[in-house]
């Protein structure tokens, strides 16, 4: 009998994975990997890895945004300079950023939103094969 019981349970399993399967090829959905991360949260590989690094080694354009944002503000001794930026943004199967907008912002700089698009935006980044979106924050602290 236990052995039956196991046998069914498997068969569903691998009834539903199959079916799992179908609809994402289906429906268009994604098949890249997916795992959880800390807490819980789902993390593309592709993001975690080729996305942040190619983040990583243009960090200097972020930075120069930044500087240039509290260069404007000193003219402004009530200007809030420490706070996030939260963009997000599509990357083309070849790489090529598009589709990038700010999804949230606590400095109210219009230049700043706009220099940190366009940086991100001329950004290459690694093929994946498929599109990916992306998003990050930006937290910004005047040292």
């Amino acid at each position: 009998m236990k052995d039956k019981v196991v046998v069914v349970l498997f068969g569903i399993a691998v009834i539903l994975f199959g079916y799992s399967v179908f609809q994402n090829t289906n429906t268009g959905q994604s098949n890249h990997p997916l795992f959880l991360g800390e807490r819980g949260k789902v993390v593309d590989p592709y993001i975690n890895r080729e996305v942040k690094n190619t983040m990583r080694a243009n960090a200097r354009d972020i930075q120069v945004c930044y500087n240039k944002f509290i260069a404007r503000a000193e003219k402004n001794k009530d200007a809030i300079t420490d706070g996030a930026l939260h963009i997000d943004w599509l990357v083309s199967a070849r790489g090529k950023a598009s589709k990038g907008r700010v999804v949230s912002n606590q400095l109210a700089d219009d230049k700043l939103k706009a220099c940190v698009l366009s940086r991100v935006m001329s950004w290459s980044f690694p093929p994946s094969g498929e599109p990916r979106y992306c998003e990050h924050k930006f937290n910004f602290k005047k040292k």
